[in-house]
């Protein structure tokens, strides 16, 4: 790998789909194991007529944790949490995670393309195990609960 520069590795072609690695070097410029972005897309051959590769830049913040898909915005918590999930082209809330005191998902609230919550998930645990969950939907926010 160049020293100074961004390595940039190919992974091939898994089921037609061509990704690209970018590492970067750390703050004194030796290669790391640290992956900066992914991008999908490229020449691929033997692909049908009208089907063209996808390009994505996956965008991470300092702590490691994917802030943008190209599709999606995510958010995170101080402690590292995902919180919050935005459709990137019209910065939509798509989906909410709440936390417990002891730091594990409790509830996850999920949205419409209009915004509108759709549905509300509790978790309850026992420890860090998931002892019963139960989905509240809209109409009328009817409940369904499963026990594990």
């Amino acid at each position: 790998m160049a020293q100074g520069a961004a390595a940039e590795a190919a992974e091939g072609y898994a089921r037609n789909v061509c990704f690209t690695a970018t590492i970067e070097p750390d703050a004194y410029n030796r290669p790391t194991n640290r992956l900066n972005t992914v991008t999908r897309g490229g020449t691929i051959g033997n692909v049908p007529t009208g089907v063209t590769a996808a390009t994505a830049t996956i965008v991470e913040d300092a702590n490691g944790n994917v802030t943008d898909d190209g599709t999606h915005v995510y958010a995170y918590d101080p402690f590292n949490r995902l919180i919050a999930v935005r459709k990137k082209s019209t910065n939509l809330l798509l989906s909410q995670y709440l936390y417990d005191s002891s730091g594990e998902r409790a509830a996850t609230i999920t949205y419409n393309a209009s915004g509108v919550a759709t549905s509300f998930t509790q978790y309850l645990r026992e420890g860090a195990q998931v002892v019963y969950e139960k989905t509240w939907t809209l109409p009328g926010w009817q409940g369904r609960g499963a026990s594990s």
